[in-house]
């Protein structure tokens, strides 16, 4: 058998090995987890990442989820065949955006 050959055959048999080991690892029993005592959801965002750690920190039965959003992109549709501007916006953005959309739905 030539070398390359018997290379590939060993690598294969490495391979199944290596995945049979990670899928006893990932199917193995979950630990049974009950409701948490808080949740609490924040913004994927590099300047809440070290409150959310200090917070789950501080007990396990605090569990917290990432959202993600627009990222404060203004958008503003216009549904096809009506005058209605809808602003898609964060509301932390449409008073300072009113402005922009009232002239956007004057000149659309």
């Amino acid at each position: 058998m030539p070398n390359h050959v018997l290379d590939a055959v060993l690598q294969g048999a490495a391979e199944r090995t290596y995945q049979r080991k990670l899928s006893a690892l990932l199917t193995g029993p979950a630990a049974a987890k009950g409701r948490p005592a808080v949740q609490a959801s924040y913004c994927v965002d590099l300047r809440s990442e070290v409150l959310r750690q200090a917070l789950e920190a501080e007990d396990l039965q605090i569990e917290t989820l990432g959202c993600t959003g627009f990222f404060g992109l203004p958008i503003i549709h216009r549904p096809k065949g009506t005058d209605a501007v809808q602003a898609h916006l964060h509301r932390l953005w449409l008073r300072r955006l009113d402005p922009y959309v009232r002239l956007f739905t004057v000149i659309c």
